[in-house]
């Protein structure tokens, strides 16, 4: 099992329900990696997708689709545009996601590279693209 590590004496000791604990000065923020959540982003777009549905199944239609007898009924225009616009939606959501992503760990490199280059006294590299 995991033993408790030995402190000043040598002694292993476990902490005590009163003991604080400060991890704040042992986490280093710059190594925290935030990355966006998919599975939100992808029902995001199919929920913008639903409601593009629903706007899009008012449209009322045309006088010849009516005088020639080609009219889906409202709720069932809904269900297929709804199939339709959530699934895009979902896939734009996910492309989002993907781009966020992406810009957000460049800005992280660039960021570590600075202050590597601060920490290091001299002068950041510039990026190659």
């Amino acid at each position: 099992m995991n033993e408790p590590e030995p402190d000043a004496d040598g002694e292993g000791r476990r902490p005590e329900e009163g003991d604080e604990v400060r991890v704040a000065g042992a986490v280093d923020r710059r190594t925290v990696r935030r990355a966006p959540r998919y599975g939100r982003f992808v029902v995001a777009g199919i929920i913008l997708g639903g409601v593009l549905a629903y706007l899009l199944s008012g449209v009322p239609p045309s006088p010849e689709a009516v005088r020639t007898g080609q009219v889906v009924g409202r709720s069932d225009l809904f269900w297929l545009l709804f199939l339709t616009c959530g699934f895009f939606g979902g896939i734009g959501g996910a492309v989002l996601a993907l781009v966020v992503d992406r810009v957000s760990l460049r800005s992280r490199a660039r960021r570590m590279r600075r202050l590597e280059a601060e920490r290091d006294g001299g002068t950041p590299r510039e990026e190659e693209s």
